[in-house]
């Protein structure tokens, strides 16, 4: 099981980078100062919509659009491992459901996330 550790890390960035050198990030939408140290130094990655702490800091929702442009640009990296999609915080089922649908695609039986 890969072991993901959250960013942002305390410190400087150099402190970042020599914690996080051949780990596995997760990088929050919410929090992205260490975006770059993360591609840079780890193992692999994943990206994290940062919609629980979007709504906790009363900003409301994640910006999809914002959201998908961010995931977009680093997914063709070689330690890019997922992302996970948006979901509603207090949001209801169909809330959800909706939002997943939005960010799944079915191609050859095959189900996968744009």
């Amino acid at each position: 099981m890969i072991k993901y550790h959250g960013t942002p890390v305390g410190g400087s960035k150099r402190d970042a980078m020599l914690f996080l050198s051949g780990r596995s990030g997760l990088v929050s939408y919410a929090y992205q100062q260490h975006t770059a140290e993360v591609v840079n130094v780890c193992s692999s990655f994943c990206l994290d919509n940062g919609a629980f702490s979007i709504w906790k800091s009363g900003k409301g929702q994640v910006d999809e659009n914002g959201y998908r442009r961010w995931v977009d640009s680093l997914r063709s990296h070689p330690a890019f491992d997922f992302f996970i999609i948006p979901d509603v915080i207090d949001g209801t089922e169909r809330e959800n459901n909706i939002l997943f649908r939005k960010w799944a695609k079915v191609e050859g039986g095959c189900l996968y996330f744009i």
